[in-house]
């Protein structure tokens, strides 16, 4: 089972050609054949994803020691919104935004940065910084969730640019992103 998605129905693009969203686990297993999937259920900050495998292959090989096809359900667990990330390791990496219209005064990230850190800057539609919201002026995310507030040292100085076209540059080390979001709390 792999990640794919089309704009128009029509024309299909794998996220991930070489990684499978739902692997085979090899021989041995009920599923080393064979696995298909439905569509994830939102449960909750987790989706699931229901999948139905098999120990024969589509050329009707037996992957295990088994004689007969056992075919099982199986469940796959992810967190909301995180099917596709930017991951960075041990060296930072860094991600800038194209250039978008800021609707509210505050920003999230949906992101995991338990094991390292993510900074951001501001930055005018045209890329010129922002004063009072560089990377050292905001405070490190260091942890793991699904809505992490981005804060700069300035309060209001954010909701200063609603209306306006920003970008953002996003440094990441020991961590992914996964998603950015606008809203008040």
């Amino acid at each position: 089972v792999h990640l794919v998605h089309s704009r128009d129905g029509i024309d299909w693009q794998r996220e991930l050609p070489d990684q499978p969203l739902i692997p085979l686990l090899g021989h041995g297993h009920w599923d080393s054949g064979m696995v298909w999937a439905k569509p994830p259920i939102p449960m909750g900050d987790d989706l699931y994803i229901y999948y139905t495998g098999s120990n024969m292959s589509h050329q009707y090989q037996m992957m295990n020691d088994e004689t007969l096809d056992q075919r099982q359900i199986g469940l796959g667990i992810i967190r909301r919104g995180r099917l596709v990330g930017y991951h960075a390791g041990e060296a930072e990496g860094e991600l800038l935004t194209r250039p978008f219209m800021l609707t509210a005064g505050q920003l999230f990230l949906n992101a995991d940065a338990s094991g390292g850190e993510i900074k951001a800057a501001v930055a005018q539609g045209n890329g010129k910084p922002v004063p009072g919201l560089g990377k050292e002026d905001f405070t490190p995310i260091s942890g793991d969730g699904l809505e992490l507030p981005m804060v700069w040292g300035e309060p209001g100085k954010l909701a200063e640019l609603v209306g306006q076209r920003i970008r953002l540059r996003i440094a990441v080390r020991t961590g992914a992103i996964y998603g950015l979001q606008m809203g008040q709390r």
